[in-house]
């Protein structure tokens, strides 16, 4: 049993969640339309995609309205949340369940597994006739990758360690940081609280104070799917300076590149990618934009020469074409044809983006398939 991988084959079927309130949102002016990016998801996506939009039943008709609306050529399909009692009230699908696939051998398909045993997993697991099972622990589908023989998990969820080892028999690494690999701590540093844990998943000791930062390792890393020098490929990003806000970016830039070290300690090749900090138009805080919270595909759709990545775009709202532009440029390098979603800044004040609004429930393998190293 090996929960679905981030990266590898066609992405066959996705699910998405949308809460009610964004429907609200459709015909009223103002900063905040964040019914936006999903829209162009699902507008972005190419035939043989089937979208399942989780909805809660009292909005059905708006959301089948809205999507007869969309230039979609994938199939949506809207389905009713069966629980009245608790409604959809985010959109982060990612964080709610994950999906395991059982052996090809009996034919078992897959199985959804969540704490709760209820809402988004046990829906889905019935419209597909799968299995569903609950968890003894949460873990957030955001603080996990999973690639094709390893994963990565955040070190907030460290604790967690024996159980998450339990799900999947492939090795875990951890993201975060040690104190002792920055050289001169900015002074947002200070007072984070501490943590001091030994034998790691990399099997190496460490005797550092380890942090995390971000909520979760999908906002600042993503998984490519490829090899360079025999190593697995991350691109983890690289906060943008910006003079107003330097010594917010001290500390994100110096978390990151801390974080990059130990990374390379377990094993994986990184590159960086630009992440600017940006004020958010509805709440006004400073935030990143989140170009790593990405989707991709490592074979070849039919008619293709490149594989595929949906890649989160800013610049619709914001002044951000550089980056957008720049963060497309490094997925085309590494040989990937780059779908760009735009609309992203509409959720930019809820710390999410693309992963996090989309769970990939299904992955098929074609013939194509890439020659993984670069």
């Amino acid at each position: 049993m090996k929960l679905l991988a981030d990266c590898g084959g066609l992405v066959r079927r996705i699910a998405l969640a949308i809460p009610a309130t964004f429907f609200d949102r459709i015909n009223q002016p103002g900063d905040w339309a964040p019914l936006a990016p999903i829209g162009n998801l699902l507008d972005s996506m190419p035939n043989g995609i089937e979208a399942i939009l989780l909805v809660d039943r009292i909005v059905m008709a708006h959301a089948e309205r809205w999507v007869a609306g969309l230039t979609t050529v994938c199939d949506v399909t809207v389905c009713p949340v069966s629980d009245a009692a608790h409604p959809i009230s985010i959109p982060w699908l990612q964080d709610v369940f994950h999906v395991r696939e059982l052996s090809s051998v009996s034919g078992a398909g897959h199985e959804y597994l969540s704490f709760s045993g209820a809402g988004a997993a046990m829906d889905l697991a019935t419209l597909q006739g799968a299995a569903s099972k609950i968890l003894p622990f949460h873990l957030d589908g955001g603080n996990q990758l999973i690639g094709s023989d390893f994963r990565i998990i955040g070190h907030s969820d460290f604790g967690k360690m024996e159980a998450i080892r339990a799900l999947d028999k492939r090795p875990v690494h951890v993201f975060g940081y040690r104190v002792n690999d920055i050289v001169r701590p900015p002074a947002g540093l200070k007072g984070m609280p501490e943590a001091d844990h030994h034998d790691l998943a990399s099997g190496m000791r460490q005797h550092s104070k380890m942090h995390q930062f971000g909520y979760h390792v999908d906002q600042f890393v993503t998984l490519t799917g490829l090899e360079r020098v025999g190593k697995p490929l991350l691109v983890v990003g690289e906060p943008v300076a910006d003079g107003r806000f330097s010594r917010a970016i001290d500390v994100a830039r110096c978390s990151l590149d801390a974080s990059v070290i130990f990374l390379e300690e377990q094993g994986f090749e990184v590159i960086r990618n630009q992440v600017p900090f940006a004020v958010t138009t509805d709440t006004r805080k400073l935030l990143p934009r989140l170009y790593n919270n990405a989707m991709l595909e490592n074979d070849l759709r039919e008619g293709k020469d490149r594989p595929l990545i949906w890649l989160p775009q800013f610049s619709d709202s914001e002044a951000l074409d550089e980056t957008d532009q720049s963060n497309a440029t490094l997925w085309e390098d590494l040989g990937f044809e780059v779908r760009k979603v735009f609309g992203w800044s509409h959720l930019a004040s809820r710390s999410g983006a693309l992963r996090c609004i989309s769970k990939v429930i299904e992955r098929c393998a074609r013939q194509g398939k890439l020659n993984a190293k670069v």
